[in-house]
């Protein structure tokens, strides 16, 4: 299973067999099975997803 770091997801669209994913990078698409949003509170695939951030952002110290 490929995992692409530093990639930010840009819109996607679901169907019964998977999921369209259009990425900033280059204006890259792919398809997939399974699309997994792990990049935090800011995430566009949890928050279209409907899935709550309980807590805050940590932002490291200047």
């Amino acid at each position: 299973m490929p995992i692409y770091y530093g990639s930010e997801v840009t819109g996607f669209a679901q169907d019964d067999t998977g999921v369209d994913v259009e990425a900033l990078a280059g204006g890259r698409s792919l398809r997939a099975e399974y699309l997994v949003g792990c990049d935090g509170g800011r995430s566009l695939v949890s928050k279209a997803a409907g899935i709550e951030f309980p807590g805050g952002i940590r932002r490291p110290a200047p």
